[in-house]
């Protein structure tokens, strides 16, 4: 039987293996996925839970969880929005600062392996056609 929807079939499985290799990597840090992909975003600036439910591809309730985890373990800290006292701020600690830089270097290796797949030449190809596929589902969502 033929595959009905090969693209979906291929993101699936491409999705898989980074997802395999990050938790390799992730073993010996005893974190998870969802608490890494935070820190590495919380390395970039503080942000809001929205921003952090949005960028880590998960609910604001699953969210939440994962940054309480976070705080309990120091890693990060809740702030009120001085602008908006609904909302809070997540910001890093020293020791989540600390901790970031293992979801960068997760986050590096996983890159690597994926660059090493392809040429230069392929890997731009890919990158152009990727951004057009979230693009036209985007705009088809709104």
């Amino acid at each position: 039987m033929a595959i009905k929807y090969p693209l979906l079939e291929a993101y699936a499985k491409l999705r898989r293996e980074v997802s395999l290799i990050g938790s390799a990597q992730l073993k010996a840090s005893e974190m998870g996925q969802k608490q890494m992909q935070i820190l590495y975003r919380l390395s970039q600036a503080p942000c809001t839970m929205s921003e952090l439910a949005e960028f880590a591809q998960s609910d604001k309730a699953s969210t939440t969880r994962t940054v309480e985890l976070l705080v309990a373990d120091g890693l990060v800290r809740r702030l009120d929005d001085k602008n908006d006292r609904r909302k809070c701020v997540v910001q890093l600690t020293p020791k989540g600062e600390k901790r970031a830089t293992k979801a960068h270097e997760v986050r590096d290796y996983i890159g690597e392996r994926l660059n090493g797949t392809l040429s230069m030449s392929e890997r731009g190809q890919l990158t152009e056609l990727l951004n057009k596929v979230a693009a036209g589902l985007s705009a088809q969502r709104k």
